[in-house]
């Protein structure tokens, strides 16, 4: 079997890229080996946290928030703490122990600063959808996303930036065009990312696609676009 440096980091164990984002640079391979780790795990960490939440989101914080504030903090203490990954035991019973971790932190978080309490309607609703539900989505044909909705994408553009510069790309032209509160055109676009209208348009078809995978396999959205159309 060939060393590290001759596969691609798809075919590295969960160890050997533990060990890469401990030793590189972030710049020089730490970077893709832990987003290759994250993406490997995708499923079960967004998943794990949802449990979570409808254990632990206290009752004045709405459930959808909640989650994701801990997905943060997942991030967060895995990158610092990966490099205590030494196996044998699975990655995934030590991805379990930082995810619990996290939604701890976040709870303990909430009980010192609590929150205005919210209204008793948002409480009924609250209860029936602890974590953030498609169901609550507007549909194609309604260009007003709300907070909920926009909160979830501008987490999915973070994950798609993150990949690659292309990426980036993707993200920038996405967030112009759905997070503004008048949505850019493809030209106003292209004025101010100072490149031409079809090769924003190219921007916005394949970040499209990639932020519609990551909400359907990180966010457990049944139909990317139905949130982002």
């Amino acid at each position: 079997m060939g060393g590290m440096e001759d596969r691609g980091f798809t075919e590295l164990a969960d160890l050997e890229l533990a060990h890469l984002v401990r030793d590189r640079a972030w710049e020089s391979g730490g970077s893709e080996a832990f987003w290759t780790l994250w993406l490997r795990y995708e499923k079960q960490i967004w998943r794990t946290v949802k449990r979570h939440a409808r254990v632990l989101c206290p009752r004045n914080v709405a459930g959808d928030v909640f989650a994701l504030a801990v997905l943060e903090r997942v991030e967060t203490k895995l990158l610092q703490g990966v490099a205590r990954y030494r196996g044998p035991a699975p990655f995934g019973g030590f991805l379990a122990r930082v995810i619990y971790n996290a939604a701890i932190d976040q709870y303990r978080y909430y009980k010192l600063r609590p929150e205005t309490p919210l209204p008793e309607t948002e409480k009924q609703d609250q209860a029936m959808r602890p974590v953030p539900n498609r169901k609550v989505f507007p549909s194609p044909e309604r260009r007003a996303i709300t907070k909920e909705a926009r909160e979830i994408i501008q987490e999915a553009l973070s994950l798609v930036a993150r990949r690659s510069d292309t990426g980036m790309k993707w993200a920038g032209a996405l967030r112009r065009h759905y997070l503004e509160e008048s949505p850019m055109t493809a030209r106003e676009i292209a004025s101010e990312m100072g490149c031409s209208e079809d090769l924003v348009n190219q921007y916005l078809t394949r970040g499209k696609k990639a932020a519609r995978r990551v909400l359907e396999k990180t966010f457990g959205i049944e139909r990317g676009e139905d949130l982002m159309p």
